[in-house]
């Protein structure tokens, strides 16, 4: 299966000691016309239908701290291409409304929108309590 890593911002809230991107301290966003052209690509792999089913991942950084207005008309988006759509996402933020509606655009697996997440025991990720907290409360109301 064909994979798209789509990072449209490499910046991150939680500073993981085993995090291999550096560009953290230093992050980009991708413009709208890097966005616009990212939607380009997927139609034109998609013209060939030896690339289904493709996979598009939303990857960082932090993918869902990225505008919630364009993340959540790009995965409407991509899954009305037909392709399959996830995240990998830390989920220590604000779980507002968009984005609880963007993670449920997520290809659904075992019968639920289907993203990636990981916890680590002690200050390995989560240096502040409030981040851990926040991380299960999250995973609560996901649930």
């Amino acid at each position: 299966m064909k994979t798209i890593y789509v990072k449209p911002w490499n910046g991150c809230n939680l500073r993981c000691d085993f995090c291999y991107n550096a560009q953290m301290e230093n992050s980009t966003k991708m413009t709208d016309v890097g966005l616009e052209r990212t939607l380009n690509y997927i139609r034109e792999l998609l013209r060939n239908p030896n690339n289904y089913p493709l996979l598009v991942h939303l990857h960082g950084g932090e993918p869902m701290l990225y505008r919630e207005d364009w993340l959540l008309d790009f995965c409407k988006t991509v899954r009305s291409f037909g392709c399959i759509l996830t995240c990998t996402t830390n989920l220590t933020y604000t779980l507002t409304d968009g984005k609880k509606e963007i993670l449920s655009l997520m290809t659904p697996r075992f019968g639920k929108p289907f993203f990636q997440t990981s916890y680590d025991v002690g200050t390995t990720r989560f240096k502040l309590e409030s981040e851990r907290r926040q991380f299960f409360d999250n995973l609560n109301t996901l649930q």
